[in-house]
Formats: structure tokens, sequence, C-alpha cells
């Protein structure tokens, strides 16, 4: 769809072992979410993903899943934003209410500490 425009760009590989292009943002959705064998393989992935990106990264995770010996793990996002915090100056939670049993938790990383609006 996008392939025609001269400044679209579209890479074939597993981004945990491909160069990967720097870009303005990096945006990653759930991808992160499949079970490795590496436990810290997440916080990799986070660093590599923000070292690509000129200002900024977005990723979407998982908060829960219904079996916990599936495919798929969870990650705390109190403990990931921490995280986060430590790579990048400015971090935003945008976390639904626990309430609406949202199962699914996006952070916001900047190069930049000052305000973006959205």
């Amino acid at each position: 769809r996008y392939g025609r425009y001269s400044n679209c760009c579209f890479y074939r590989g597993e981004f945990g072992s491909i160069p990967l292009p720097t870009a303005d943002y990096v945006v990653c959705s759930g991808a992160l979410n499949y079970r490795h064998s590496d436990p810290g393989y997440l916080q990799q992935m986070l660093v590599r993903f923000f070292a690509a990106a000129r200002l900024g990264m977005a990723i979407n995770l998982l908060r829960r899943v219904d079996f916990s010996d599936g495919v798929l793990v969870a990650y705390e996002p109190a403990e990931v934003q921490e995280f986060c915090q430590r790579i990048a100056p400015r971090v935003e939670l945008l976390d639904r209410s626990p309430a609406l049993a949202s199962d699914h938790y996006t952070l916001l990383l900047y190069r930049g500490a000052e305000k973006v609006r959205h």
C-alpha cells in the first residue's frame, strides 16, 4: 500500500537480530508479549528500539494473559515504566483504569523532556 512512496521503506527480518534503521518514531504493538527464553529480552528490545528512535517510541504490552503457561507473557505496567525511565528522559504511561478490565497498556518514551501534545 505504501511501498511506492519514496520516503517509505519496509524491512524483512526478526527485529531482535537485524540492524534497525533510524526513524523519527518506533512503534511496537504486542510483538514483545511472546514468550522468550531470555528473561531480559523485553528490556534488551526496549533499549534497542529506543536507540533507533530519533524523537520517541510507543510500545503496547499486555498486563495479563489468560494462560500463564502459554505462548504469551504479561508485564506489570509499573515495572516496565520504571525500566523505561532509566533509558528515556520522559516516559508516559497510558493506562486504562483496572476497573475497566483493560488487558493492555501503552508507554510513550521521548528523547526530549518537554511536554508533547497528542
